[in-house]
């Protein structure tokens, strides 16, 4: 839609008018519309509606094998710890709402989880594969299910606002979350202890520090940090803060880590899936990252991961991009604006 604006006294007149239908919009990553007005008024703009992410399957060579279900807006894909099962956070186009939806790896069925018309995010698995954690958004309800839907779901903790869950600790009493200061679009990592049932901050500082993710031993913390002007993975000792070495060169998103604890996997900059050898130690020893494939994954945004990798560090599966989707055309609007009589 369109309407004229008068700059110099801040007021919109007349009447909006239509300028273009099924505009495309990025729904499943940004949030992007793909239009842009130049100086002279022509607009450039693509239509196609709202974009769809893709679930597949990468073997540890780049060899891309099978799709997850059907195309859809998908956040936050989490295998379960017998890579049985998939949780994903699922968008309602219409209702603009997400919910947690189960995927039966095998089988292909896919059953939601959470109550519907909420916006859910975030779902992590328990260590043995039996309850799935997920949090609210706006509200920062972190709620707790049977994650074959078998009981009503349950309010684990209440952060005083919305906090994105990034990882729980095997032996089930840590639950990693992340602090967001919209203000400053800011952003720590704190920990619940499900024991103790209190919060502290694991992770603050003044630069961002997030995604979070606990070795498998529970003694090492892998996260993002941009301390340094641009994201990379770093390694520091958990519980208490002591040792701490860089893992990524040139950039690193969105750490994992391999079931026995001797790898690292993370994003680059270019959108290829990077593996690092790590020897937990002690001291932690970090080898040469090595690029392993390229993917069409989706950019984070906010605290959203779009990845994960079985236990054995052997598959993947990638929130991609549909290769479809790069081919729409851009189209350039002139005399758009209805004629002032």
């Amino acid at each position: 839609m369109g309407q004229r604006f008068d700059p110099d006294r801040l007021r919109l007149s007349g009447e909006a008018f239509p300028i273009l239908e099924n505009l495309w919009w990025d729904s499943a990553a940004t949030g992007a519309i793909a239009i842009s007005a130049s100086e002279t008024g022509l607009l450039a703009c693509q239509t196609g509606g709202a974009v769809s992410s893709r679930l597949l399957w990468y073997d540890r060579s780049g060899r891309e094998l099978k799709p997850i279900g059907t195309d859809g807006v998908y956040w936050e894909p989490a295998l379960s710890p017998d890579d049985r099962w998939l949780a994903v956070s699922r968008m309602d186009r219409e209702k603009l709402a997400s919910n947690i939806w189960t995927i039966d790896l095998e089988r292909g069925i896919m059953a939601r989880l959470s109550s519907p018309a909420s916006v859910s995010t975030t779902p992590l698995w328990s260590a043995d594969g039996s309850r799935i954690a997920y949090a609210l958004y706006p509200s920062g309800e972190v709620f707790i299910r049977e994650a074959r839907g078998a009981e009503k779901e349950k309010i684990l903790f209440r952060p005083p606002t919305f906090s994105p869950l990034v990882d729980w600790s095997r032996d089930g009493r840590f639950l990693f979350y992340e602090t967001i200061d919209l203000r400053r679009f800011h952003m720590d990592v704190h920990v619940f202890d499900v024991v103790a049932g209190a919060a502290r901050p694991v992770l603050e500082a003044a630069f961002n520090q997030q995604g979070a993710r606990l070795s498998p031993d529970g003694r090492w913390l892998a996260y993002e940090s941009d301390e340094s002007g641009d994201f990379e993975i770093f390694v520091r000792s958990f519980p208490d803060p002591g040792e701490r070495r860089q893992v990524s060169v040139g950039g690193g998103r969105q750490p994992r880590w391999r079931r026995d604890g001797r790898e690292i996997f993370y994003v680059s900059p270019d959108r290829k899936i990077v593996s690092v050898e790590v020897r937990p130690g002690p001291p932690f020893d970090v080898g040469q990252p090595r690029a392993l494939f390229q993917t069409r994954i989706l950019p984070q945004v906010e605290a959203r991961n779009h990845y994960d990798v079985t236990g054995d560090g052997q598959h993947f599966v990638v929130n991609s991009r549909r290769g479809e989707d790069a081919s729409l055309p851009i189209t350039v609007l002139l005399g758009w604006a209805p004629v002032r009589r």
